[in-house]
């Protein structure tokens, strides 16, 4: 005969009983490591949650609200009015590009494009 049959039916109880309690001993172990571990987690992470809304806080302090002018839909607005206002754009940025060409090339003692000095005499400006 086998030692399997041998052994009493209370003996298999206590050692089935026993093998459960070591292994829901185990997983308890686990569970309190990971729940350990996710509290740690979550406390640096409301660490760094209060120093990003921090620094978040302090650089929206330096940052431009409105960039650009409140304007109408264009589509109420003539073609002729809209082209007229886009081309006197266009030659105010030109003419403040040649005034900064100009202040330059003039502060750093270069011979100024005679190009430029007729397009901003032309607009009635002298530089200087």
């Amino acid at each position: 005969m086998s030692i399997i049959v041998l052994m009493p039916w209370w003996f298999w109880t206590i050692l089935w009983t026993l093998l459960v309690l070591v292994a829901l001993t185990v997983l308890g172990w686990l569970l309190v490591r990971l729940v350990s571990t996710v509290l740690r987690a979550m406390e640096e992470f409301m660490k760094f949650s209060e120093i990003a809304s921090e620094v978040a806080h302090e650089s929206s302090h330096y940052q431009a609200h409105h960039l650009r002018e409140e304007t109408e839909p264009a589509i109420f607005r003539s073609v002729k009015e809209t082209y007229t206002e886009y081309e006197e754009r266009k030659n105010e940025r030109a003419q403040r590009r040649i005034s900064r060409r100009i202040n330059k090339r003039e502060t750093l003692g270069q011979p100024q494009n005679v190009s430029d000095l007729q397009k901003y005499s032309r607009k009635g400006a002298t530089h200087g």
